[in-house]
């Protein structure tokens, strides 16, 4: 499986390849990064129609467009056209960001949610499980931190850190997730980041200190994401869900909170379905509400135990 890895400065490029030779390392600062995504998912996946985004149009594409037209970029990425289960490739965004707190400076957070102006993205973290911490030694309340993130324009001072959001703040996540999301499964894509500044103008010297202090732990966590999505890749290989399908899957997931657990039931099920050829019940799952996304998925994971 094909691992690319996106970064948005020279220190982190250089980084990223001392750690893992021989993985291709991408340079690509601010909304450019979208571009670069697609241009590598694209070129390593036949499979996928060239090409999702146009290079006249990525020029307008900005942070949250409010009201995308019908053939703007933003309209066209809540659209995806492969069969992504047959997209072989990895796309994992690596950096610095800022923070709203001066504690969180050198800790590494896997990102669990991309804050923005319309609708939050969340990514799938399924390889953050119980196995994962313990075959690496690691204490997921410690190390190894989940969090969310909000992208800007440019570097954050001081005088911004009233305008975050979320507890971090970067140049790159959202436009990386966008473009990644609408050509991957959402597990084979993961942005992972570590805390240089807490909104402060920050020494590429220092910003170098941290990264080689916690170059040990970056590598457990990569490895270990890689390992998993090529493991769950090789046991779903042929299973494949049509575009339809796809959609629809992406549409129950984004509205329900499933815990690691859940989800796993939840595509074993519906991996079950296809292999048996035997229809699988989206309008009913569709149609299943609860008091809130947690509820709503313990009534969908009811649902397909009891049929």
């Amino acid at each position: 499986m094909k691992k690319v890895f996106f970064v948005g400065l020279a220190l982190e490029k250089k980084f990223i390849s001392e750690i893992f030779p021989e993985s291709k390392v991408v340079l690509a600062l601010g909304e450019k990064i979208s571009r670069a995504v697609e241009k590598e998912i694209v070129s390593a996946n036949p499979l996928i129609p060239n090409s999702t985004l146009t290079t006249k149009s990525q020029s307008n594409l900005q942070l949250s467009t409010p009201n995308p037209q019908p053939n703007s970029p933003a309209t066209q990425l809540q659209n995806p056209t492969p069969n992504l289960r047959e997209v072989d490739f990895l796309a994992i965004n690596f950096g610095i960001c800022a923070s709203k707190n001066k504690g969180d400076v050198s800790r590494v957070f896997v990102i669990n949610k991309i804050v923005t102006a319309r609708k939050n993205l969340l990514p799938e973290l399924l390889f953050l499980n119980q196995d994962f911490y313990k075959s690496h030694g690691l204490d997921g309340e410690k190390e190894c931190l989940e969090s969310s993130i909000e992208t800007f324009p440019h570097p954050l001072g001081p005088e911004d850190s009233g305008k975050i959001k979320s507890r971090l703040a970067d140049m790159e996540s959202e436009h990386f997730f966008k473009t990644a999301s609408s050509l991957l499964p959402l597990e084979n894509i993961l942005a992972l980041k570590v805390v240089s500044d807490a909104c402060s103008r920050v020494d590429p010297l220092d910003a170098k200190e941290i990264l080689l202090k916690r170059k040990q732990l970056i590598k457990k966590v990569i490895d270990g994401f890689v390992d998993f999505t090529e493991r769950e890749s090789l046991s779903r290989e042929k299973i494949v869900f049509t575009k339809a399908e796809e959609e629809k899957i992406k549409k129950i997931i984004s509205a329900s909170h499933f815990t690691f657990s859940m989800k796993k039931i939840f595509w074993e099920k519906l991996r079950l379905l296809k292999a048996l050829d035997k229809e699988i019940p989206f309008s009913k799952l569709l149609e299943i509400k609860g008091r809130n996304s947690k509820e709503r998925a313990k009534k969908i994971i009811s649902f397909l135990n009891s049929n």
